[in-house]
């Protein structure tokens, strides 16, 4: 972007330069121009130019920042939208994955909590951390009751979906 800028900005000088040399030449033509009115065009072409520039930086960056807070959202979303831990294989590893996934699902909200001010989301994120919260505990408690007990796995389950349609909303809210 900025090496297009460049470019442009020295194509039109040279343009402007080479209209003031035929100014001069032909100072009766109707493309003439003296050498003060040359200066405030320059002037006033390199202001708008430089603030299109920054105004277009600003928007890429916030532009970039949303995506990338999209990114988080979606793949909490996946994450919490997997059912891992309603199917026990007998894998002695399962506790292990259990609470890793709990571990990346809570880094994730975080993470959400410490940009909800810029996202604008601050009251979706503390419904989040609260139903968060409600879900670790559920879950890890107590591991072995939770992989056999299909109520306590329903109620997981459906503060999950909660959570899910807050990250929904959260998503929305970022196009609006």
């Amino acid at each position: 972007m900025k090496k297009t800028l460049l470019i442009c900005s020295f194509v039109a000088l040279v343009l402007m330069i080479v209209w003031l040399i035929v100014s001069a030449i032909c100072p009766d033509s109707f493309w003439s121009i003296s050498f003060q009115e040359w200066v405030r065009l320059f002037i006033t072409i390199v202001i708008s130019v430089g603030v299109a520039f920054l105004l277009t930086q600003r928007i890429s960056k916030e532009r970039a920042f949303i995506d990338n807070a999209i990114k988080i959202i979606d793949r909490l979303i996946g994450s919490l939208d997997k059912d891992c831990f309603s199917v026990y294989s007998g894998d002695p590893s399962w506790a292990i994955r259990i609470h890793s996934i709990i571990t990346s699902e809570s880094n994730m909200i975080n993470l959400l909590a410490q940009y909800s001010k810029k996202l604008n989301a601050d009251q979706e994120i503390g419904f989040i951390k609260l139903k968060f919260a409600e879900y670790r505990n559920l879950i890890t408690e107590d591991l072995e009751k939770f992989k056999l007990d299909e109520g306590l796995q329903k109620r997981a389950l459906h503060k999950a979906e909660l959570m899910i349609s807050k990250l929904n909303e959260i998503k929305l809210k970022q196009y609006i």
